[in-house]
């Protein structure tokens, strides 16, 4: 009970009243986004998400293993049992296919 008491003694809550706690609690941070600006990011990846799920089951798979998982074209060609020149020509088929597709969501 003693370790206890000794405990709760040293810590001290915050000092602050609670107006001032109240004022950092409900002020916005300046780092988040804003509402409008979640809004706008998750159609954005809803978008690239629709534009990869339209690729063809070879094509999402070059995607997925040169830009998500940041292979390089050696690699993908070994994994894929390719050559390297056929990736490179997928992966450019790939980029083109999605920037045409979210061409009219980029400013």
């Amino acid at each position: 009970m003693n370790r206890c008491s000794k405990a709760l003694r040293k810590f001290r809550p915050d000092q602050r009243s609670y107006e001032e706690m109240e004022a950092i609690d409900l002020a916005p941070s300046s780092r988040a986004p804003g509402p409008e600006a979640q809004l706008l990011r998750k159609e954005n990846s809803e978008r690239v998400e629709d534009a990869i799920a339209r690729l063809s089951e070879s094509l999402r798979t070059i995607f997925v293993l040169g830009t998500v998982e940041g292979m390089k074209y050696r690699q993908s060609s070994e994994i894929l049992d390719c050559k390297e020149d056929a990736v490179k020509l997928r992966m450019q088929r790939v980029r083109k296919h999605v920037r045409d597709t979210l061409k009219p969501y980029i400013r």
